[in-house]
């Protein structure tokens, strides 16, 4: 395959550096925006060049030394190359980006919100294979670690362990000196932010705690003071932001398809609050009620299905908090419901997941 010598125009979602040879893109791993680097193309498709990276010829101020000996083979962080400062920088600009490419042009400042760079990670699910645990290298395989310098440190444990050597993911938490999970999964009770939380290794949880403080003081922020009334929480999990919603005095429904994790939504809130267990689309396919004062949804990756997109153009919340772990699909919801009337508020970006290109993002959107 050719060697050529080019200009990193870019980071984009994903971590990838864009550079051009002769007008073709060329995707290249591990490189930083404004370098100018040696690239030997590795795979040819339809409209791109995949590339991996020679050499640096000119290097950019932002780029560091990784501080884990597993990085560019372990496939978990891309980013430990980069200053922690530009990686929230590129981040941020994608979020606008996403934002820009949908055809929003109201976009209030984006507030940042950040928390330690390393050592916050306490959920984590590892790969077993040989007794040892692991994560998935970039080819995929099986790479086996002795630590990992975005876990937290109660999560150290995990890999000194030895395990039973049947091939499995196991799910881990660990927080303030405690570590549950493994083998099988464990019930566990954190307290962030001056929240106490229940949940089970196996069932969804956040993975940066300390992030997790600051979005759920800003909720408390956006959320106006309630009377009473109803306020709903979609994608409710185990029920974080429906303790938001309750401390505010709003009485929380909580929609969440996985019925375990409302049982544990019930232990940290108590009475007061309505259970759904069924997915929103059903929800509110069936739903013949009056408007909430207040929704806070969190979806997944996929973001709103058009059933959801279609019960907020219809009926028009007062108050919606949007909070979303894909900015494109967060980008392409908010879009269409501010073409239905939205208007965009506020806009925030979490720094959930550093030395990775994954984010948290948060708007409000009011009619």
């Amino acid at each position: 395959m050719e060697r050529y010598v080019l200009k990193v125009e870019k980071l984009i979602p994903g971590g990838m550096g864009l550079c051009r040879h002769e007008g073709r893109v060329v995707m290249v791993p591990d490189v930083v925006d404004g370098e100018v680097v040696e690239v030997e193309v590795v795979a040819r498709h339809s409209d791109y060049d995949e590339g991996v990276l020679v050499g640096v010829r000119e290097g950019a101020a932002a780029r560091v030394a990784p501080r884990c000996g597993y990085y560019g083979v372990c496939g978990g962080c891309v980013l430990q190359h980069v200053a922690y400062e530009h990686q929230v920088a590129v981040k941020r600009g994608w979020l606008e980006e996403h934002l820009r490419r949908e055809g929003v042009r109201e976009v209030p400042g984006c507030e940042v919100y950040e928390g330690p760079a390393y050592g916050y990670r306490s959920r984590f699910q590892v790969h077993i294979e040989g007794g040892r645990a692991g994560f998935l290298r970039r080819d995929l395989t099986h790479l086996a670690v002795e630590g990992c310098e975005v876990a937290h440190p109660a999560c150290a444990p995990i890999f000194t362990r030895r395990y039973n050597g049947r091939a499995r993911k196991l799910g881990f938490l660990g927080w303030e000196g405690r570590l549950w999970g493994g083998e099988e999964p464990e019930e566990f009770r954190v307290e962030v932010g001056g929240y106490v939380f229940f949940g089970r290794t196996d069932l969804f949880f956040q993975s940066n705690l300390f992030v997790l403080e600051r979005l759920l003081e800003w909720v408390e922020g956006v959320v106006s003071a309630g009377d009473g009334g109803e306020a709903w929480d979609l994608y409710a999990g185990v029920g974080v932001f429906s303790q938001v919603l309750a401390r505010r005095g709003w009485r929380p429904r909580l929609v969440e398809s996985a019925v375990a994790a409302l049982g544990y939504a019930e232990r940290g809130l108590g009475g007061g609050a309505a259970y759904v267990g069924v997915s929103a689309e059903r929800f509110l396919r069936g739903y013949r009620g009056g408007v909430p004062g207040v929704v806070v949804a969190d979806p997944p990756r996929s973001g709103f299905s058009r059933t959801v997109r279609g019960f907020f153009e219809a009926q028009r919340v007062p108050l919606l908090v949007y909070i979303s772990c894909n900015a494109a699909t967060f980008a392409r919801d908010v879009a269409h419901l501010m073409r239905a009337g939205y208007r965009l508020a506020r806009l925030a970006f979490f720094d959930f997941y550093p030395q990775t290109p994954h984010m948290e993002v948060a708007g409000v959107l009011h009619t």
